[in-house]
């Protein structure tokens, strides 16, 4: 797997062994205790820090329902990082908790732009799904916030990258369960309206655990959710398969895809079901890279790490 990411300050590679979840939580608190005060001080001089930490009480009280073992977690990670669980909660919801599309404005073919969080994360899966890559890019304030993790416990491991506000899943994760090898990428969809229930990062978490992406997302579509991300899987018990799943509050749509040649996923929702204006905002950036990464990627039958790397640049 190939992750082209966006330019950090720091990049080092952390590695954190727990008994239980909450213990390997607590760690990476501790550890990232400096980089999680500042990201609280940064963020609660903002305006609306107030609404998106009571909308952390509320997506809290629906995760606490349906994965509590979720909840020990953030709070876990709050308290090696010395700060309060409710302001973790509105850190750990990024800008979930807003409630509102940030920075939209209308492009003249009457899709959305969101310009003030540029949109380039860009998925290819090649190979027969043996070859993922994945470019991640966000707002430039975070780059701080993002790091190269392992976390073992017990008979898990999860290698990913990913926002230390959050826990695992959110960017890139690799994870090894009872002898089986799953890959998960997300692309961030915008969403106009966010109503209470379990938040993304909570799924994009659950999908992070190793199990069949087919089954987690069966349990998602039975759960009430606040919004959602898109996940890009491979599962790998012998040959790969490759699925994907869009998500918003109201609909999943997963099928699996049929590797005959290169997929690739951006901003945008694929699913005709999800393809409407009630479901999110639909960026004219994300349309531009996802047709330019296929006549890129299908010029290739095989595609080796170089040829990757040019795409996802």
């Amino acid at each position: 797997i190939i992750s082209a990411m966006m330019e950090v300050s720091k990049n080092e590679f952390i590695d954190i062994e727990g008994k239980t979840a909450e213990e390997a939580a607590a760690e990476k608190g501790e550890i990232f205790r400096e980089v999680l005060q500042e990201a609280k001080k940064r963020e609660s001089k903002k305006p609306d820090w107030g609404k998106r930490v009571r909308a952390g009480l509320e997506y809290r009280k629906s995760t606490e329902e349906h994965f509590p073992h979720y909840v020990r977690e953030v709070t876990a990670q709050a308290e090696g990082a010395g700060i309060g669980p409710d302001e973790a909660w509105a850190l750990f919801l990024e800008n979930e908790g807003e409630n509102i599309p940030v920075g939209s404005v209308e492009s003249v073919d009457g899709h959305h732009d969101t310009n003030n969080r540029p949109q380039r994360c860009t998925t290819v899966i090649t190979n027969h799904g043996n070859l993922i890559g994945h470019r991640e890019d966000w707002d430039p304030e975070m780059a701080e916030t993002v790091r190269l993790m392992r976390i073992k416990v017990g008979g898990v491991v999860r290698v990913f990258l990913g926002y230390v506000d959050t826990l695992s899943g959110t960017s890139v994760t690799i994870t090894k369960r009872d002898g089986k090898i799953s890959v998960q990428t997300i692309n961030y969809f915008d969403h106009p309206e966010k109503p209470a229930g379990v938040p993304r990062n909570i799924t994009a978490r659950l999908f992070s655990e190793g199990h069949h992406p087919e089954e987690a997302a069966r349990r998602m579509s039975e759960i009430p959710r606040s919004s959602g991300y898109n996940h890009n899987c491979v599962f790998k018990n012998g040959e790969p398969e490759v699925w994907n799943v869009e998500m918003t509050a109201k609909e999943v749509a997963t099928r699996r895809i049929d590797m005959k040649g290169p997929f690739m996923h951006t901003n945008h929702y694929l699913d005709p079901r999800l393809m409407t204006a009630d479901h999110g905002f639909d960026t004219v950036s994300s349309r531009i890279r996802y047709a330019r990464a296929n006549i890129l990627a299908k010029r290739r039958e095989e595609m080796s790490p170089d040829d990757m790397q040019s795409i996802l640049d």
